[in-house]
């Protein structure tokens, strides 16, 4: 979720989880989850978002 106002600039971010940077082998996870339901952030303090599908989930085509 983000804010219509571009002056906030605001994104709640749902079910977060961070990227692994350190995995020195494959055994280590690619990401950390928060086991959280998430977090407000201010887009000050954003350097990058990526967006996953959950596992299982698939991107369904639209006619």
């Amino acid at each position: 979720m983000f804010s219509t106002d571009p002056e906030e600039g605001f994104v709640y971010l749902y079910n977060p989880a961070w990227v692994n940077d350190d995995k020195s082998d494959d055994e280590e996870p690619d990401y950390f989850e928060s086991n959280c339901h998430g977090f407000l952030l201010n887009r000050e303090n954003i350097d990058l978002i990526e967006f996953t599908l959950d596992p299982g989930e698939t991107l369904s085509a639209k006619p």
